[in-house]
């Protein structure tokens, strides 16, 4: 396995590893409630869901591979295309409203997301060494 698809694969697990466990708490929080009415813990979560893609580049950043940019995009937009599909099938299960933007908005906010992280992570290589 080539060092950029292992450092990919990096970034993608750092990633899920931080948005996943709050992902599946407001998914089982919105299965468990009984009205159409936000739970004002969904705020905090969603926050903890964003913060994966940004610490999948930024672990992908640390290794310093060729394009830094693009492999932290590319770990933050397949995490949350996990976190997005995943939402998208316990919805559709069910019964409830999957909106088809959804998955395609996640997945470039999660490219951004990475790519920040990214950079973020390839200063405070930099600074370091």
């Amino acid at each position: 396995m080539s060092d950029g698809v292992r450092t990919w694969l990096t970034g993608v697990g750092v990633a899920l590893a931080v948005s996943l466990p709050p992902t599946l708490i407001a998914q089982i929080l919105d299965a468990l409630s009984d009205d159409d009415l936000n739970n004002p813990v969904t705020v905090p979560l969603s926050l903890l869901v964003m913060l994966g893609p940004v610490a999948g580049g930024w672990a992908v950043g640390r290794h310093r591979p060729s394009r830094p940019l693009l492999v932290g995009a590319a770990a933050g937009a397949a995490a949350l295309a996990v976190v997005a599909l995943l939402g998208a099938i316990r919805r559709a299960s069910a019964g409830d409203d999957v909106e088809p933007f959804v998955v395609p908005v996640m997945v470039l906010w999660g490219g951004v997301l990475g790519a920040v992280g990214s950079f973020l992570g390839g200063r405070t290589a930099r600074t370091r060494s």
